[in-house]
């Protein structure tokens, strides 16, 4: 399959909602303290680090570890 018909399928998928949400997952790495980070409102998983740390997590427990979202809109 070609890239073009699999983006395409893809596409295809996601505007017939048959994607499940783990599809969605994106992962990024937190580098440093989520303190540190200047501009949380473009950085999603510094945001959500900050919750994850006001709900008990160490920073030893972030840093350096990846922290799985998804984008949602809201209804």
């Amino acid at each position: 399959m070609a890239l073009n018909e699999y983006l395409s399928d893809i596409g295809t998928k996601m505007k017939a909602n048959d994607l499940m949400i783990n599809e969605y997952i994106i992962t990024k790495q937190l580098t440093r303290n989520p303190e540190y980070y200047s501009d949380v409102k473009s950085l999603p998983h510094v945001a959500i680090a900050l919750r994850q740390k006001a709900a008990g997590k160490s920073d030893t427990e972030l840093v350096n570890n990846f922290i799985p979202y998804v984008i949602c809109e809201k209804e």
